[in-house]
């Protein structure tokens, strides 16, 4: 199954593709990502999350998944993204930010978005109403030294207290 999905996300890109003038030249390198975000979400077990792939196929420079897509996205869903942030530096070099104000995230999303600000040019991260609390809050808290592009980090109702 998670082939056959693979498979027929890749054929709509490529279809859209060649329909597209608009394009710009580098686009088979939103495919390649689209490609690897997939093979990540099939080694964690987790669906790919449908605005994720827009955003990797179109080369957003905003991470924002929506609830409006259909589904949540949670902790388990955060894993592959910051993975391919980590894994592939130069393709998601276009990525400065993130939010996450719709998204469905706990403390155990703390220590993947740590380490990813610690070693990507994040420029800012939105976290509104995430579930961090006080363990997710110092998790990150430790990595703001080393997020030295971070200018924007937004914490309101993240049950930090």
């Amino acid at each position: 199954k998670d082939q056959t999905t693979k498979e027929s996300i890749l054929a709509f890109a490529r279809d859209s593709e060649a329909a597209s003038s608009a394009l710009p030249s580098d686009a088979d390198s939103g495919l390649k990502l689209v490609d690897a975000y997939i093979a990540l979400c099939t080694f964690y077990r987790t669906t790919p999350h449908p605005d994720v792939l827009s955003q990797l196929r179109f080369a957003w420079p905003c991470i924002a998944p929506s609830k409006k897509s259909g589904r949540a996205f949670s902790d388990h869903d955060l894993l592959p993204l910051c993975e391919l942030l980590r894994q592939h530096p130069d393709a998601t070099a276009h990525i400065c930010d993130l939010s996450f104000r719709e998204a469905s995230l706990k403390s155990t999303s703390a220590m993947a978005l740590a380490t990813t600000l610690s070693q990507r040019p994040i420029r800012s991260l939105d976290l509104t109403n995430q579930k961090l609390g006080p363990k997710g809050g110092a998790i990150l808290a430790a990595a703001l030294p080393r997020a030295l592009m971070l200018e924007s980090l937004v914490l309101k109702g993240c049950q930090l207290k």
